[in-house]
């Protein structure tokens, strides 16, 4: 595993762990990751999102918009929301067969750590393999 690929697991663990529960935060740290990815994973990706247009969605509290600006628009995405509260989403990239899946109290979260674990199964370390 890549040292960028284990920064993205500490990233999953940290937000299935509570350690990074506020939206705001968790998405800042996501966008880290999306704008340091090697190459190989950089290309998931549309142009970066500027800080100024997160910290607008921030603002106005979009968080769930600002989660999809950083998946972009080369996934496919569900995001769910139990009446009770929690959240539940999955990330595919186009033309890739596994999904990233995740399970947490806040949308946003669920979904850019789904995304991240499309990331890490796409890297093969999830799957335990390496490159």
């Amino acid at each position: 595993m890549s040292p960028w690929e284990s920064s993205v697991q500490q990233y999953v663990d940290d937000c299935a762990e509570g350690r990074l529960y506020e939206p705001r935060t968790a998405l800042a740290v996501f966008a880290e990751l999306r704008n340091s990815a090697p190459k190989k994973y950089a290309g998931l990706f549309d142009q970066p999102v500027a800080p100024a247009r997160l910290e607008e969605l921030y603002e106005a509290r979009a968080y769930v918009s600002a989660a999809m600006e950083l998946v972009g628009p080369y996934c496919g995405v569900l995001v769910t929301r139990a009446a009770s509260g929690p959240s539940s989403a999955l990330v595919s990239f186009s033309g890739e067969i596994e999904e990233g899946n995740f399970f947490g109290e806040d949308p946003a979260i669920a979904l850019v750590a789904a995304c991240a674990r499309a990331l890490l199964l796409l890297g093969g370390a999830v799957a335990g393999t390496s490159d």
